[in-house]
């Protein structure tokens, strides 16, 4: 009888090792696959968060288009008014130039080149005509706000 008590509590050892080490093992991949999905979950953040910065700082500017043509139709002149949108546009410039510099990282390549397409386009002919010279910013703005738009649909799977 003693063997036989022996071989059942060595069944038994046996039996347990490989509950602990299945367990050990499970749990090792249950804590990999959540890691993975927290920092999948973290990187889709970051891009959403690269492209509403984008976003932002082109409506921005396409306000400040809206407020510059509407100022040229107009013969009211606001020194103090001008300063404050002057300041908001370089500020939204900054904000388009920073989050593609920062954006690199975050958004797809596509995006990245429409923002690069969009800092490197020549400057519109100031002296000529102040509107017209607004109207192409704004066409400029609004044709890279909606590349954007429809990139980072497609990245974000919102569609």
């Amino acid at each position: 009888m003693p063997t036989g008590s022996f071989q059942t509590a060595a069944e038994f050892g046996i039996t347990f090792l490989l509950g602990i080490i299945s367990a050990g093992i499970g749990s090792f991949f249950a804590v990999r696959s959540g890691l993975r999905q927290f920092y999948s979950e973290k990187r889709w953040e970051r891009r959403a968060q690269a492209y509403d910065a984008i976003v932002e700082a082109l409506t921005d500017l396409l306000e400040y288009c809206e407020v510059e043509q509407a100022r040229c139709l107009s013969s009211a002149d606001e020194p103090e008014s001008d300063k404050k949108v002057d300041i908001l546009w370089r500020q939204a410039i900054r904000r388009v130039k920073k989050a593609y510099y920062a954006g690199n990282y975050y958004v797809r390549e596509d995006a990245s080149q429409v923002i690069k397409t969009l800092i490197e386009r020549p400057d519109p002919d100031w002296e000529k005509d102040l509107w017209s010279a607004y109207n192409e910013n704004y066409k400029a703005y609004r044709d890279a706000l909606d590349a954007i738009i429809l990139i980072a649909k497609s990245d974000l799977h919102t569609e």
